[in-house]
């Protein structure tokens, strides 16, 4: 019940498609910024599909964490910073990880947040918060 809440509150504010794949784990706020920090889900259907024929997958560390720009949150600048998992058949070096596309080739942030920005102009943007 509780996982779903977050869920749904985490929605409101990422991308719909982040809280499918990577769960909160802090969020700090800052003098006028949020910051979001996400770390991708553990459980078995977030295997890399490199390794869906393995029958034992560990855990291998982590990527460096992605920072992703969104809408303000209370006209708080806000960052979100996904953290993804590498991984490997148990035995292996072999290292793989999942990528994902929540950004638009060549910025770092939503595409949503991307196109807002490019419709009202970058010098109009600071203005709103």
């Amino acid at each position: 019940m509780q996982e779903e809440i977050l869920h749904r509150l985490l929605s409101a504010f990422v991308p719909k498609e982040v809280p499918d794949h990577f769960e909160i784990r802090e969020v700090r706020k800052e003098y006028k910024v949020y910051r979001l920090y996400l770390v991708e889900k553990s459980d078995k259907a977030h295997y890399p599909p490199e390794l869906s024929g393995e029958k034992e997958v560990v855990q291998d560390g982590y990527m460096h964490p992605c920072e992703i720009r969104t809408f303000p949150i209370e006209g708080h600048e806000t960052f979100l910073y996904l953290r993804r998992r590498r991984w490997k058949a148990k035995g292996t070096t072999q290292a793989y990880h999942n990528s994902y596309a929540f950004t638009e080739k060549g910025i770092k942030c939503t595409p949503k947040f991307g196109a807002f920005l490019k419709e009202i102009g970058r010098g109009e943007a600071d203005q709103h918060w």
